[in-house]
């Protein structure tokens, strides 16, 4: 069993031109999307790893060893890295779940890479209610219908079922299975993930963004495009 009971999984892509941040192009080319959200991922798993208390967990849409340079850079902050497994979003994400349960860890958060700004007193917070004696889940909401964040204290597999997922429905789909369970809910706040370009243009006014070296500097070489 680990000594620390919190685990953050974070799940993200190997950042290979043309799979990822496709809405993103245009105005962006297939290498500049990829290199900001190599931007975005690095600059996430920093600011994870500064959270107290937590295991920060990198679960990758690629087979382990053909990340390339972004494989070893998230290897060198000490990230323990797993490969999702699974078909869909939602059957990836249950199974990572109930492998970190399995490992003996007791509070379980699962994020991406698509906030990178995301406050960490929101992940705070998710921890404090997963604390709680009771059996309960909480979610953060995005503004496009999604979540940010969802976060249990026990493994509860039919949550995932039945979702549909990348879509405006997945987060009120999501409560819905949530409302047939023995659980309580709590919501964490909203906020957003970064999609297209008026998301990122969002970004670049939030109160946060300065903090994101990686990010700032990639999206300096793009200014013309923003």
């Amino acid at each position: 069993m680990p000594s620390i009971q919190n685990a953050l999984i974070v799940f993200f892509k190997w950042a290979k031109a043309g799979d990822v941040k496709t809405r993103l192009r245009p105005p962006l080319s297939p290498e500049q999307a990829a290199e900001l959200y190599r931007a975005f991922v690095l600059d996430s798993f920093e600011k994870f790893k500064q959270i107290k208390n937590l295991d920060v967990l990198g679960f990758a849409a690629g087979d382990l060893g053909r990340g390339g340079t972004l494989e070893q850079d998230v290897l060198q902050m000490n990230v323990s890295l797993f490969m999702q497994s699974g078909d869909g979003l939602g059957e990836r994400m249950s199974r990572a779940f109930e492998s970190v349960f399995h490992q003996g860890y007791q509070r379980v958060v699962i994020v991406g890479t698509d906030s990178p700004d995301l406050p960490t007193a929101y992940l705070n917070a998710a921890f404090e209610v997963l604390s709680s004696p009771r059996q309960t889940v909480c979610i953060g909401p995005t503004d496009d219908g999604g979540y940010y964040a969802l976060g249990m204290n026990n493994f509860f597999p039919d949550m995932f079922l039945n979702v549909p997922y990348s879509s405006p429905e997945t987060y009120r789909e999501t409560l819905k299975q949530i409302c047939g369970l023995p659980i309580f809910y709590a919501p964490l706040p909203r906020w957003y993930d970064i999609d297209d370009i008026n998301d990122l243009r969002k970004l670049v006014k939030s109160s946060g963004f300065g903090e994101l070296r990686r990010t700032k500097a990639a999206i300096e070489e793009l200014k013309e495009k923003i």
